[in-house]
């Protein structure tokens, strides 16, 4: 009978997407994609695609707006690849079912992240938000998921695949199965300004232990070991 090694992904703190940037620079970036930085917004960034669920998201925030009136939402999902029809009718919906509200934030189209790198994009999103959503329907391993969690965000993820490795429900983030969960959660958290601190802190912790690139490579080093002893 043969082995299998599992060994989950993992990532880099030194990455750019991971490291550390000054505070006025995230204002910049902000300000100038047109987000409010006076005001709290919730985000997700992943790809327009069906299986990330990014209508779910919408509808959360829409719920949500009803009491909580500033609340602004940034869905980034950038389209390096030209050929993907299937991202462009997505993004077309979700971008028809936002109408008018000036406090959706949408970006699809490379050319709006202006001169900066979609990685200090990413960064300061994921740094400046107040909660942070990977609603998938379907998905592996999260890597999004795991640098939100890198930097003290709660995370709401979909209670599904290999987010269900990440997150230790109610612990370092929340697994949710329905749009109502997902406003309930929120709802609570700007309620609970301890609860959040609280939340962000077990996460980042959670993936200091287990998921960045330094146990990757302990793992690659304790597979090799046991093969080699087989042999």
């Amino acid at each position: 009978m043969k082995k299998v090694f599992i060994i989950p992904p993992a990532i880099d703190p030194l990455n750019p997407k991971n490291i550390h940037l000054d505070y006025s620079i995230k204002n910049e970036i902000l300000g100038n994609l047109g987000i409010d930085i006076t005001r709290p917004f919730i985000s997700q960034i992943s790809r327009f695609d069906y299986w990330k669920n990014p209508e779910g998201v919408l509808d959360i925030y829409l719920k949500l707006k009803k009491e909580h009136p500033t609340l602004q939402l940034v869905m980034l999902g950038i389209a390096f690849a030209k050929d993907d029809p299937e991202a462009v009718r997505i993004y077309k919906q979700i971008k028809e079912k936002a109408g008018d509200d000036s406090d959706i934030h949408l970006f699809f189209d490379p050319e709006e992240l202006k001169s900066y790198s979609n990685e200090n994009v990413v960064n300061t999103i994921q740094s400046k938000s107040f909660v942070i959503l990977q609603n998938s329907i379907k998905e592996g391993f999260g890597l999004t998921a795991t640098e939100a969690m890198w930097k003290e965000k709660v995370l709401l993820a979909g209670n599904v695949g290999g987010l269900k490795i990440q997150i230790k429900n109610k612990r370092n983030g929340f697994l949710i199965n329905s749009t109502n969960e997902g406003v309930n959660i929120i709802d609570m958290i700007i309620k609970n300004p301890e609860l959040r601190y609280k939340i962000g802190k077990k996460a980042k912790l959670s993936v200091q232990k287990n998921f960045l690139i330094t146990r990757l490579l302990t793992d690659h080093l304790k597979t090799y070991i046991k093969i080699l002893e087989k042999n």
